[in-house]
C-alpha cells in the first residue's frame, strides 16, 4: 500500500506566516535601537574628537579659536570684508585634514569671488568638502548644498546673552575674541564647548522641515541689553511658527562662522526654537539652539573638559544657560 503524504494544512500555514510576523514585529524595533545606539556612539565619538582636536589647538596656540574670523583685507581702496572663518576650519590640521587647511587663505574671505574685489574663487574647493568629523549618522538629510557646500551638524558654544560674551568662542563685530583655560572660571566639567544641531536643506520652503532644522525670524526688542536677550528668548520658547517666516541653511556649511552654521546659544533649551534678531541671519545676535534626531528627546554636549554628556530637552532653562556660561559662576550640575 503507497505511503500517504501530509502537507500543510492552511490553517497551520497561516499560524506559521503569523509566528514569523510576531517574532519580525519583535525583532525590527530591536535592530532599529541598536542601529541607533551605533549611530549616537560614532556621533559621541565625533564629539570627542572636536575636544581632542580643540585642545591640541590650545596647546600649541595657549588659546581656543574664536568664533568667526575677521580679516580687513583690502584690494585698491575698496571696502573691507570679514572673511568668517569659523573654528572648524582652524580645527582641521588636528583632524587629519591638513591638505584642506593649507589650501585656505584665512586673510581672505570666505567667498572671495569676481566681482568683489577678487578675480577668481579661491576657496571654491574648500567650500565642496564633506567632512564625516562634521557629521552626525543619525541625521541623514544630505541638504540640496550638498554637493557644492558641505554641511554640518556640530556648533560651538556662543554663550548666552551676546553683550556677556560668556560663550567659548566668542567674537566682537570686526575684532576677534579668545577665550583660554584660564578663563572658565565656571569649571572645565561645567561648561559646554559644542553640541549638536540638525541641518537645514537650504530650501528656505515653508514647513519643509522639521522644526529643529530652521530658523524662524522674530521681532527684536528695542535694546541690546541681557534682559533684552532673555525676553526675546522667552520669545522664541512660545513662538508659534508661521509658513514661509523662516530660513533653513541651518547647519548649511561646516566653514563658515555664524550663528546658525557653526555656532549656537544657551538661551532656548535643546530642541527648542531657534529665531533669527529680526530679518537678519543671527550671526552674533540671534538664539539659535542645540537640536539633534537622536532618540529619546535631548542632545550630546561637548565639555571643556573632554567629555561627553547627554542632554535632555527638560533640562532646566537656567541650568542650561549656565552650561553655556563659562565665567558666570552659576550651578551647571548635569546629573
Amino acid at each position: 500500500m503507497a505511503s500517504q503524504r501530509r502537507a500543510f494544512t492552511l490553517i497551520e500555514l497561516l499560524v506559521v506566516i503569523a509566528i514569523i510576523a510576531i517574532l519580525i514585529a519583535l525583532l525590527l524595533p530591536a535592530v532599529q535601537m541598536a542601529r541607533e545606539a551605533a549611530r549616537r556612539t560614532q556621533c559621541v565619538n565625533n564629539l570627542k574628537q572636536i575636544g581632542l582636536a580643540l585642545h591640541t589647538y590650545h596647546s600649541s596656540n595657549g588659546c581656543f579659536p574664536h568664533g568667526s574670523n575677521f580679516c580687513t583685507f583690502d584690494r585698491g581702496g575698496g571696502p573691507s570684508h570679514p572673511s568668517h572663518w569659523s573654528v572648524h576650519s582652524k580645527l582641521l590640521p588636528y583632524l587629519d585634514q591638513a591638505a584642506i587647511y593649507n589650501s585656505i587663505n584665512f586673510s581672505m574671505p570666505v567667498w572671495a569671488m569676481p566681482p568683489t574685489p577678487y578675480d577668481v574663487d579661491v576657496h571654491v574647493t574648500v567650500r565642496q568638502q564633506r567632512l564625516e568629523v562634521f557629521l552626525c549618522p543619525t541625521d541623514t538629510n544630505p541638504g540640496t548644498l550638498s554637493q557644492s557646500v558641505g554641511p554640518n551638524n556640530y556648533m560651538s558654544n556662543w554663550g548666552t546673552a551676546w553683550p556677556l560674551r560668556d560663550g567659548m568662542f566668542t567674537n566682537a563685530v570686526w575684532r576677534p575674541y579668545v577665550v583660554s583655560l584660564q578663563m572658565v572660571l565656571d569649571g572645565t566639567s561645567n561648561t559646554a564647548m559644542f553640541s549638536e544641531s540638525v541641518k537645514g536643506d537650504d530650501s528656505n520652503s515653508p514647513a519643509t522641515l522639521d522644526p529643529r532644522a530652521e530658523v524662524f525670524f522674530l521681532t527684536p526688542p528695542a535694546g541690546i541689553a541681557v534682559s533684552d536677550f532673555l525676553q526675546f528668548a522667552d520669545d522664541c520658547e512660545n513662538l508659534a511658527p508661521e509658513p514661509g517666516n523662516n530660513f533653513s541653511n541651518k547647519g548649511a556649511m561646516w566653514f563658515f562662522g555664524g550663528g546658525g552654521f557653526t555656532g549656537y546659544r544657551h538661551l532656548t533649551r535643546p530642541n527648542g526654537h531657534s529665531c533669527a534678531w529680526g530679518m537678519e541671519v543671527p550671526q552674533c545676535f540671534g538664539a539659535v539652539s542645540a537640536s539633534s534626531l537622536h532618540a529619546g528627546g535631548g542632545v550630546n554636549v561637548l565639555l571643556v573638559d573632554g567629555s561627553v554628556r547627554w542632554v535632555s530637552d527638560n533640562i532646566e532653562v537656567q541650568t542650561w544657560r549656565a552650561l553655556g556660561s563659562r565665567n558666570g559662576r552659576e550651578k551647571a550640575e548635569l546629573y
